[in-house]
């Protein structure tokens, strides 16, 4: 846009040469002397449409250029919101597992083996308790490792690490 309104002012050229002329062949007192060789020239913008044309283009193209940037920043602020909510469901989702899902799981299987061990559980229902706390256990690092990569995810948009939290 600056260069744009500096087309309506005119333009200056000043310009100076020396040119190397050979031995000459002439009669004449300077011939086969070198010369400086000089130019004055003036462009004045006379066609205003053309101009206010291009200046309306490169206005164009700014505002553009700023609405790119701002939907840029819309998303980039959009992805850290959705990331930051996610984040913080998985550290919920992880605070249930290690507090309640998996110490009832775990006392539940002691259960079922002093029951077995009694005889008043059967072997099937100790395995099926064992069953449970093994997928409980994968699904709690399943969670671990989904927020390791959500804050990894976050890390590499806002361009700085974070720390580690919980």
């Amino acid at each position: 846009l600056t260069q744009a309104k500096k087309d309506y002012y005119p333009d200056f050229n000043l310009k100076f040469d020396y040119i190397t002329i050979g031995g000459g062949s002439t009669t004449h007192s300077r011939d086969g002397q070198n010369a400086w060789i000089g130019s004055i020239g003036v462009n004045i913008p006379l066609w205003r449409k053309k101009l206010q044309a291009g200046e309306a283009q490169a206005q164009i193209k700014l505002n553009a250029s700023r609405a790119s940037l701002q939907d840029i920043r819309n998303s980039t602020m959009a992805a850290i919101n959705e990331l930051y909510l996610e984040i913080k469901t998985l550290e919920e989702q992880i605070e249930l597992y290690e507090h309640t899902l998996l110490p009832q799981a775990e006392q539940s299987v002691k259960a079922s083996e002093i029951g077995y061990i009694t005889g008043k559980v059967d072997f099937l229902n100790l395995l099926d308790g064992e069953r449970t706390t093994l997928q409980l256990r994968t699904g709690y690092q399943k969670l671990l490792i989904d927020k390791e990569k959500s804050r990894a995810h976050l890390e590499r948009i806002v361009g700085r690490d974070l720390g580690r939290g919980k």
